[in-house]
């Protein structure tokens, strides 16, 4: 797979936000990065979007279209161009941290 992603732990994976036509050929296309999922990780992961604006040009959540990830995403939004607040870091630690504690598999 010809994605722009970093496993930092085996059950941790960041990657670049996902786009779709013609924006695909600077970021993570979204069917590409669904078929990673699909393959590698079936049924046991879970996107946190980080992305702050709540709504794409195409109408869909950030570009992590949730049909697409197979109702896998979850957002948590951190203001872009800027650090995160404490609070926002703390709540996407707690968020990934319940996430993978309901089964090793998860990722």
């Amino acid at each position: 797979f010809d994605l722009d992603l970093t496993y930092i732990t085996d059950r941790v994976i960041a990657m670049a936000a996902p786009a779709f036509g013609q924006h695909s050929a600077y970021r993570n296309d979204i069917y590409l990065m669904s078929r990673f999922f699909a393959t590698r990780h079936y049924g046991s992961f879970l996107v946190l979007n980080l992305c702050d604006t709540a709504d794409s040009s195409d109408g869909v959540i950030g570009n992590y279209h949730p049909q697409l990830l197979y109702g896998h995403v979850a957002r948590v939004p951190f203001e872009d161009h800027g650090p995160p607040l404490l609070a926002e870091i703390l709540h996407l630690c707690e968020h990934a941290t319940a996430w993978l504690q309901k089964d090793p598999h998860n990722v």
